[in-house]
C-alpha cells in the first residue's frame, strides 16, 4: 500500500512537472518576442522559434552551438560582454534593459531592444529581444527632419511665430531679436497684446483671419522693448489641434519698417518736384527716344491752349512749326 501510494504521488508529480513544463515551453514559444537562454560562456542554450526565424538560422544550428557574441555589432560587443560579466558579479549594478545591434545570419543589422535577467541559482541567463529596427528608422528619420527645420527656424530672417486663441506668444523664432530688443525667451509666455501699439488693431488682426482663415500682406505696428515702432508684414493663418478645432495663429512677420519709410520719402519727393514743375513759367517736358513726349506739365494748356492729355502720346515735331 505504501509503495502504491508512493507511485501514485510520483505519477502526480510527474504529471504536473510535465504540465508545468507544456505551460512554459508554451510560454517560451508564443510570446511574440525572441528569447533565448545563454550559457555564462554565452553559448545559447536555448532558443524558440521566433529568434530562430529573426535570425535566420535553425533551432538545431543555435542551441549548444553558436555563442551570441557572434551576433552582435562590433560597435556594441565590448558594452555588451562587460554588462554580460557585471551580471554574474554584481547583479545589481547590471542593465536589464538597453538597445544594442543585432546581426542576423545574412549580415543585415537589426535594431534590437534587450530584456535580460539572471535566472536564479544558476550561471544562466534568459533574455527576450523585440526588433526596433522600423521604429529607430522612422525616429531617425524624424531626426533629421526635426534638424532641417530647426536649422531653418532658427536661421529664417522671417520671424515666424505662433500664439493660442488668447494671444498669448507659446512660439517664436531667435530672428525676432534682430528686430527687437526683446529676446526670444521674454517673449514666449507674453500676451501678444503688449507689443501692439494699438491693441484694438490686434482683435481687428484675429477677427479677419478667423473670418477668412489666413491673411497675406497684412500690416502692423509693433512695439520694441525700448519703444520704437516697426512695420511688419504679416503672412498669418489659424492654427488647428489634432480635432481639427482652432487652437491658435501662426504665421511669419517681416520688418517692411525701412521699405514703408523709402515709399515715404519718395512720395515727398515726387510731391515736392510736381509742385515745383506745376508752378513753374516754362513748359517741362519728357520725351522718350523716339522723341515722343511722355510728360509735360499742366501749364502748357494755359501757353498753347493743348490740354496734357491731348499731347502726351504724341511726337515733338506734331507741334513744331515745319520750317
Amino acid at each position: 500500500e505504501e509503495f502504491e501510494a508512493a507511485t501514485e504521488e510520483l505519477i502526480e508529480t510527474n504529471t504536473l512537472l510535465e504540465e508545468k513544463e507544456r505551460f512554459y515551453r508554451t510560454l517560451f514559444e508564443n510570446t511574440g518576442s525572441s528569447i533565448i537562454v545563454i550559457e555564462e560562456d554565452t553559448t545559447i542554450s536555448l532558443a524558440n522559434e521566433n529568434f530562430a526565424e529573426k535570425v535566420g538560422y535553425k533551432r538545431e544550428e543555435l542551441e549548444g552551438k553558436l555563442k551570441w557574441t557572434e551576433m552582435v555589432s562590433e560597435d556594441d560587443l565590448d558594452r555588451m560582454l562587460k554588462q554580460h560579466r557585471l551580471r554574474r558579479q554584481n547583479p545589481v549594478e547590471a542593465e536589464s534593459c538597453y538597445e544594442f545591434r543585432f546581426k542576423t545570419r545574412t549580415g543585415q543589422l537589426l535594431d534590437t531592444l534587450l530584456f535580460v535577467t539572471l535566472i536564479p541559482g544558476t550561471g544562466k541567463s534568459i533574455a527576450s529581444l523585440f526588433d526596433i529596427t522600423e521604429r529607430k528608422k522612422a525616429q531617425r528619420a524624424l531626426q533629421v527632419s526635426e534638424n532641417k527645420y530647426r536649422t531653418i527656424f532658427e536661421n529664417v530672417q522671417d520671424v515666424f511665430y505662433q500664439t493660442d486663441l488668447e494671444g498669448i506668444i507659446t512660439e517664436i523664432s531667435p530672428s525676432i531679436e534682430k528686430y527687437s530688443t526683446f529676446t526670444r525667451e521674454e517673449l514666449i509666455g507674453m500676451q501678444v497684446k503688449s507689443v501692439y501699439v494699438d491693441s484694438a488693431e490686434r482683435d481687428r488682426f484675429v477677427d479677419l483671419i478667423l473670418q477668412n482663415g489666413k491673411v497675406s500682406d497684412y500690416e502692423l505696428q509693433l512695439k520694441t522693448k525700448d519703444n520704437r515702432i516697426v512695420i511688419v508684414s504679416s503672412n498669418s493663418h489659424i492654427l488647428f489641434d489634432s480635432n481639427g478645432r482652432p487652437a491658435g495663429i501662426e504665421g511669419s512677420l517681416r520688418d517692411v519698417s525701412g521699405r514703408k519709410l523709402a515709399e515715404k520719402s519718395l512720395r515727398e519727393a515726387e510731391q515736392k518736384y510736381r509742385t515745383l514743375v506745376e508752378n513753374l513759367i516754362e513748359i517741362v517736358y519728357r520725351l522718350d527716344e523716339n522723341a515722343v513726349i511722355t510728360y509735360i506739365s499742366p501749364n502748357v494748356e494755359d501757353i498753347i491752349g493743348y490740354s496734357p492729355s491731348e499731347i502726351v502720346g504724341k511726337k515733338l515735331k506734331d507741334f513744331i512749326n515745319q520750317e
